[in-house]
């Protein structure tokens, strides 16, 4: 069996993928074209065998002369839909060759930002109110005040939390048990009232009578 042999095409052709497919689509397109022609060509024949072309005048057809149009017609016709039917296979196969995606491009550039935020919308009206939760537990009991006393440095270290005691016309409440130190000076007791501005001095009064 003798090997095929394969000519030297020159120049080189060069074509993509896309540019054959694209020359295969064409080429469908141009024989389309051609039978379009054959058809107005076979047509003008039908009106010039019946003396309807216009411009043109003859002597007139027999008998025999439309039958053997009619058949010369008939035989292109036939070829011409055996011709479609090819072309019609061809341009199926045409349109399921698989295409090939080329590499990814550069990524472009960051569009324009969009226009300016649109006003807020209207407040939407307040829901119902939810169901009261149930109570907490009740909190320890805090101590109370207990009586006051004029502040002694001897017993201060007996105070407990709440006692409440005087000291320089000031009243104190002591927060820690047995406070040291003086009531203001010390973070052992917390002021309660603070003592007001000394009052003017009244008029003297008149003197009184001396023993004698």
């Amino acid at each position: 069996m003798s090997q095929p042999n394969l000519p030297n095409i020159t120049p080189v052709v060069t074509l993509s993928r896309d540019d054959t497919i694209n020359l295969l689509l064409s080429s469908i397109a141009m024989e389309e074209l051609g039978m379009a022609h054959i058809l107005n060509a076979e047509g003008e024949k039908i009106q010039y065998a019946l003396g309807t072309l216009p411009g043109l005048t003859g002597p007139p057809s027999t008998l025999d002369d439309v039958l053997n149009m009619n058949a010369s017609v008939r035989d292109t016709l036939d070829s011409l839909m055996k011709q479609e039917l090819l072309l019609g296979s061809k341009l199926d196969s045409i349109a399921n060759i698989p295409t090939l995606a080329g590499p990814t491009g550069v990524t472009g550039p960051t569009g324009p930002a969009g226009g300016p935020t649109g006003p807020a919308g209207a407040i939407g009206p307040t829901g119902a109110t939810g169901a009261t939760g149930p109570a907490g537990p009740t909190g320890a009991t805090g101590a109370g005040l207990q009586g006051i006393v004029v502040f002694n440095p001897l017993v201060a270290p007996t105070y407990t939390v709440g006692q409440v005691v005087m000291y320089n016309e000031s009243s104190y409440v002591v927060n820690t048990a047995s406070p040291a130190g003086f009531p203001d000076a010390s973070a052992d007791y917390t002021l309660l009232a603070s003592a007001g501005p000394t009052g003017s001095t009244g008029p003297t009064g008149a003197t009184g009578a001396g023993l004698q």
